[in-house]
Formats: C-alpha cells, structure tokens, sequence
C-alpha cells in the first residue's frame, strides 16, 4: 500500500526492528522501599537524596506514599 503514511511506517517498522537507542545513557534509579509504615523508608530516602545533592548529583526525590506522604514535612517544604 502506498499513501502519504508510506514514508512513515517504513520509519516505524524500521525503529522497532532496530531498536531505538537512547542519546544519553538513562539515569540511575534508586527506590527505597518499606515492608510496613514505620520503619524509616522515609527518613533513609530524604537523607540519601541530600547527600546525593551535597555531592553534586541532579537529584529528585518522589514520595509515592498516597495515604501519608512524609518527605515534604522532613525537607520542611509546603506540601502541595
């Protein structure tokens, strides 16, 4: 079949059976991860993310906790 789509599903087909390879290497992901509340998953993952930062590494912390999510009140940030 050939139609204005042409150009565009050669390209598809083309990048799914050569794979795509990122620019840049991804990022490391580290999760941090408690059995129960409690036990300092918290504290652990705001703790390991400011010595990450103090060492120069761009950091993002992510508090998927949706009952209670501590990270904003242990970095003392409105939580929004």
């Amino acid at each position: 079949m050939h139609d204005q789509a042409n150009v565009l599903r050669q390209l598809v087909s083309s990048a799914t059976t050569e794979g795509l390879k990122p620019a840049t290497p991804a990022p490391p992901l580290i999760v941090v991860a408690g059995g129960k509340g409690g036990v300092g998953a918290t504290t652990i993952a705001v703790n390991l993310a400011v010595a990450l930062a103090q060492q120069g590494h761009r950091t993002v912390l992510v508090d998927a906790n949706l009952n209670q999510p501590d990270a904003a009140a242990l970095c003392r940030i409105e939580e929004k």
